[in-house]
């Protein structure tokens, strides 16, 4: 069970991504096996295929894909996107493992 602090820290936290989400112009992309607290915050959940389709129809300037390490490689091959990140949701940390395209 939850506690208060824990909820409020994970309220805080979905608040601060979605701040970001708006300054960066950014979307943010989930595989439909992502854990629950991460397709809450996505604005897309799909398979690899799904996914890659919105990935092309998209003029968000990043895309934070919440998926396997191609997914990401995908995303950040569709024009006109100029940036895109992966999650490895495999471990309970996000921060870290947040890795932008180069």
């Amino acid at each position: 069970m939850k506690t208060e602090g824990a909820n409020n820290e994970a309220a805080n936290l979905r608040d601060e991504i979605q701040r970001l989400k708006k300054e960066k112009n950014a979307l943010i992309m989930a595989h439909y096996y992502q854990r629950d607290e991460i397709q809450e915050i996505a604005d897309f959940i799909g398979d690899s295929l799904a996914l890659a389709r919105q990935a092309a129809k998209t003029d968000a300037d990043v895309i934070v894909m919440c998926g396997v390490h191609f997914m990401g490689e995908t995303a950040s091959n569709v024009p006109p996107i100029r940036g895109a990140a992966r999650i490895n949701s495999a471990t309970p940390r996000l921060a870290p493992e947040v890795m932008p395209s180069t």
